[in-house]
């Protein structure tokens, strides 16, 4: 579909049909780039550390969560940062890990259904870089905050949640030396926040290659 929709743009075609081409090779290209990001969710592989840019790693991982949203009606909304350093990290884990939150705001947002808001920030400081993702659910109680990371707790009927994807979030975040935390206020959203270190080249590590 990519090869044959760019070979006919470049024919001489009246402009409502050259439009209409240009749709099918943007839709085409922004499958390709979801199979891509399923494919590296879905691949095993070992944990390495490579030296990448943080806000490609995040523009990945919300492609992956784009659809879901639109057709859920749940609005997304970022704040990157342009000046974002440049750190190590292993990029599937990360992307598991944004998923992973931005899909349990997305449960959240369905099950109380009111119109879903989802915000990604990230910004750095001279020693961290911090990715929040704020949503309009809810809330989570204050019984619960303390508890939401602990293996095999869920709020999620039975049947619906494994209680492991927020402990296995947590792991992946401490195994980069960084942070992972929520903060609420029942009927006003809540809000994760991950800090990641960053670290230099000469920190160690595998870089990415050219």
């Amino acid at each position: 579909v990519l090869g044959f929709s760019q070979l006919l743009m470049a024919e001489d075609l009246p402009p409502e049909i050259q439009a209409d081409i240009q749709r099918i090779h943007s839709g085409a290209r922004r499958a390709t780039k979801i199979v891509q990001g399923l494919l590296s969710l879905a691949t095993k592989h070992e944990y390495r550390l490579q030296y990448l840019d943080v806000t490609q790693v995040l523009e990945r991982a919300l492609e992956i969560k784009s659809y879901d949203l639109n057709t859920n009606n749940i609005r997304l909304t970022t704040e990157l940062s342009p000046d974002l350093p440049r750190t190590r990290l292993d990029e599937h884990q990360l992307i598991q890990v944004v998923v992973n939150l931005l899909t349990n705001a997305e449960q959240a947002i369905r099950a109380s259904d009111r119109e879903g808001q989802l915000l990604v920030r990230a910004a750095s400081s001279e020693t961290k870089i911090k990715i929040s993702i704020c949503d309009n659910r809810p809330g989570i109680l204050p019984e619960h905050i303390d508890r939401i990371f602990e293996p095999f707790f869920t709020t999620k009927e039975v049947g619906e949640g494994t209680g492991l994807g927020l402990s296995i979030c947590y792991g992946i975040i401490r195994q980069h030396d960084g942070d992972l935390w929520a903060e609420s206020v029942p009927g006003e959203g809540a809000t994760f926040h991950i800090e990641l270190p960053i670290v230099s080249p000469e920190g160690g590590g595998d870089l990415e290659p050219p």
